[in-house]
């Protein structure tokens, strides 16, 4: 987990070498080590301002570490072999559990990280799409590991940040046809002068270009994937092109949901918001046209806002572990109170709702008891 040098505290387990300049060899800090007040110190006087810890996580997640941790650096590496086999790991861990399993803890510490994001939501879309695939007929089933490797890909256009890259996609783009068609009128210069963060998804298309093993349905899926309405997104698409069933079209909605479901629930922790205003809001978005309205539906109905493991504070004040999920009803799961051990249903007990997701306790890291829950908003 990535995260501020001013919430870093001594006995915290940084995860990667930390060096004064990147062509050093020898590390201030090292990796699998406890830092110290001391290091913590000279870390802030070299101006580093971010660094990537080992973070106990409140919830054992489907997709393991590992392979996480292998799909981000994949991506990081632009290595499109090894974001297809790493989406097909994420697919068949998906596939292998009943609801996803996810830790919301992080969201409280972590910063920003494109790649993580990403990660994030690969699992959420994965997860959509086999419940997709169970709705729909046979013939318009989606290849879930294509849309893993969409959903990877989807912010890969974050590197035409850079100029150079910039320019080198924008005369790559001026060989082909593919923006001069009557679906994308009149935005070449506006994408390709200068970066234009509202443009992001045509980056990402145009990064894949010529990436020959990414195939067109995929690449669709990302270019479509940030229109939000179906002819009122950044690129203006034929309404009806995007209202099509094709794979292209599905997977980009899948991926526009998730995407947003993700950036919700990092908004909602880091400002101390009560949980459940996601459903609603998500509800609003679904009925003014913004998100698909099935597709949504599924989502809210087949990922449990409260993964089992998830330490919650309730209404009344009081700290509980999330122990089942409500098949019925998956934002009112059964929960065990953390003071006296007592379990209860939701579901039942409609006087009490889940107030807060508990922030996992960095003054006391180190410590293997229920008390490190204690930190909550």
């Amino acid at each position: 987990m990535i995260i501020s040098i001013d919430k870093v505290k001594p006995g915290m387990v940084v995860a990667e070498n930390i060096y004064q300049k990147e062509e050093e060899n020898l590390p201030m800090v090292y990796a699998n080590r406890e830092i110290t007040e001391y290091q913590i110190g000279k870390v802030k006087q070299k101006g580093i301002q971010y660094i990537k810890i080992k973070f106990k996580k409140d919830v054992e997640e489907t997709v393991n570490d590992e392979i996480q941790e292998l799909a981000m650096q994949s991506v990081k590496n632009f290595d499109i072999q090894g974001i297809i086999e790493n989406a097909q790991k994420i697919v068949t861990a998906v596939k292998s559990t009943k609801y996803l399993s996810y830790d919301l803890s992080k969201y409280a510490l972590q910063e920003s990280d494109s790649y993580q994001h990403a990660m994030d939501v690969t699992c959420f879309a994965v997860a959509l799409g086999k419940v997709y695939n169970k709705k729909a007929s046979f013939k318009n089933e989606i290849d879930l590991d294509e849309l893993a490797t969409a959903s990877l890909l989807h912010e890969i256009g974050l590197l035409c940040r850079d100029p150079q890259t910039l320019q080198n996609v924008k005369e790559t783009m001026k060989e082909t046809s593919f923006f001069n068609t009557d679906n994308f009128p009149g935005f070449y210069d506006e994408c390709f002068d200068e970066y234009n963060p509202n443009m992001l998804p045509v980056y990402s298309f145009s990064v894949l270009t010529e990436a020959t093993r990414i195939n067109p349905t995929i690449k669709l899926a990302i270019l479509l994937q940030s229109e939000d309405e179906l002819s009122n997104g950044p690129l203006k698409v034929n309404k009806k092109f995007f209202s099509s069933n094709s794979a292209g079209v599905i997977m980009a909605k899948i991926i526009h949901i998730c995407d947003m479901y993700e950036m919700l629930i990092s908004k909602v922790i880091k400002n101390h918001i009560i949980p459940s205003n996601i459903i609603e809001i998500m509800n609003y978005m679904k009925n003014n046209g913004k998100l698909d309205l099935d597709l949504t539906n599924w989502f809210m109905s087949n990922v449990p806002l409260y993964p089992i493991g998830a330490t919650i504070e309730l209404s009344n004040g009081q700290i509980a572990k999330v122990i089942d999920i409500n098949d019925e009803l998956l934002d009112r799961p059964k929960i065990k109170l953390l003071s006296d051990n007592k379990i209860i249903d939701l579901s039942k007990e409609r006087t009490l709702i889940i107030k807060s997701i508990c922030e996992y306790d960095i003054d006391n890291y180190n410590k293997k008891n229920e008390d490190q829950f204690n930190r909550k908003f």
